[in-house]
């Protein structure tokens, strides 16, 4: 239907003619957008006047024939004198938000619980824009300051999304509650007699003659001995094990990996799995408790802190101690301190361990040779007997 006006006659090339000639048309008009320069700015215009005269998102969006209800949302949004009513509550927003985020691939569960927590917390307020004062209010109804902190900071990259579609929605600082970092809780190494306990004394956890007992006994044992997340295991199905090892998949950082095993570990999920099969039921998981389905990160950790008072080796409520992470933790410190002296050993067997615990960062790694007692005096002694001219 269109073709160019001088030789040659025929469509134009690409969209970009049409944008420049827009942009010519828009100097000569002294039409001046700063948002927005080319052909777009037309199809704005007229999805926002649709949506002046009364028409729906779900009207305008098959017009302009968007994919997805969310596209369409914009337009409302970048009117900012249309009246508020018409465009999107603020709960819409955290809905509309979370959606992207989860689109790029990030989980953002956590996240998304606590924006729809501060969303309803300002609309009762009456607010339909983020407000710096209403944000820090919410945010210091956490537990702790460190939450509090990280309440704001969630809200924060909202209220940024959210300004660069409308000027109205304040960003709150950074520091209202400080600028303090929360510490690595202490790691508390488990021999592997202390293992041993916890895992006797999980077999004595209810239901008794049931398959739970023994999930955990064996869990646990899994833990200690592979260094997996507790998630890590509990997403373990039948078709993840396999003669090459443990296939972890889609893990914390969206990545999988493979885990090999010793064949005592193999040994062990064998002899689980065989009584899987008679107690378990159908649930592909390989970890499933009395009721066929496979437990939660929280039940576990609840489960293994009781556990660990049992046997003596954490105090009263209220006490530090033993946490479930901390077999991770064990299994960690343990590989390195078997490690031999020399530095390409030690270089080797980092970047090792790191791919097998599926650090994102090697620094991660690195970290338990500052936690761990055990370990900074084996690098103390080391530096010394280097600056001896000893070992190098």
């Amino acid at each position: 239907m269109f073709i160019r006006s001088l030789a040659p006659f025929v469509p134009f090339a690409t969209s970009s003619a049409i944008s420049i000639i827009v942009r010519n048309a828009l100097d000569r008009a002294s039409v001046d957008n700063p948002n927005m320069r080319g052909a777009y700015l037309l199809r704005h215009s007229a999805a926002t006047d649709m949506l002046r005269s009364g028409a729906t998102l779900d009207t305008v969006g098959a017009l302009l024939r968007h994919r997805s209800p969310e596209t369409t949302t914009i337009y409302a949004k970048v009117d900012t004198t249309m009246d508020r009513t018409c465009t999107m509550s603020m709960s819409s927003d955290v809905q509309r938000y979370v959606a992207i985020k989860q689109g790029l691939g990030y989980k953002f569960a956590e996240q998304a619980r606590m924006l729809r927590n501060y969303a309803a917390f300002a609309e009762e307020s009456g607010d339909v824009y983020v407000v710096t004062d209403r944000a820090i209010a919410w945010a210091g109804m956490a537990t702790s300051v460190h939450r509090s902190r990280e309440w704001l900071g969630v809200v924060r990259q909202f209220a940024v999304a959210m300004k660069a579609e409308d000027d109205r929605n304040q960003i709150p600082p950074r520091d209202a509650f400080g600028r303090g970092r929360r510490p690595r809780p202490r790691p508390h190494i488990l021999s592997p007699d202390d293992i041993g306990k916890i895992m006797q004394a999980a077999l004595s956890a209810p239901p008794v003659a049931s398959i739970t007992p023994h999930t955990y006994h064996y869990l646990f044992g899994l833990l200690a001995t592979t260094g997996l997340r507790a998630s890590e295991a509990i997403a373990l199905c039948d078709t993840d094990i396999t003669q090459d090892g443990l296939v972890i998949r889609e893990t914390k950082f969206r990545k999988s990996r493979l885990v090999p095993i010793d064949a005592s570990t193999r040994r062990a999920l064998k002899q689980y799995r065989s009584l899987r099969e008679l107690l378990g039921g159908p649930d592909p998981h390989v970890f499933v408790l009395s009721n066929g389905k496979p437990p939660d990160r929280s039940t576990i950790s609840r489960t293994f802190i009781k556990l660990v008072r049992q046997v003596g080796l954490r105090g009263p409520r209220g006490e530090k101690g033993p946490r479930l992470h901390d077999l991770r933790h064990s299994f960690a410190v343990r590989s390195l301190e078997q490690c031999s002296g020399d530095r390409a050993s030690i270089n080797r067997h980092m970047l090792a361990l790191s791919t097998y615990l599926g650090h994102a960062c090697l620094s991660d790694t690195y970290w338990y040779l500052e936690a761990t007692p055990v370990l900074k005096r084996q690098i103390a002694e080391r530096t010394e007997a280097f600056a001896k001219g000893g070992a190098k």
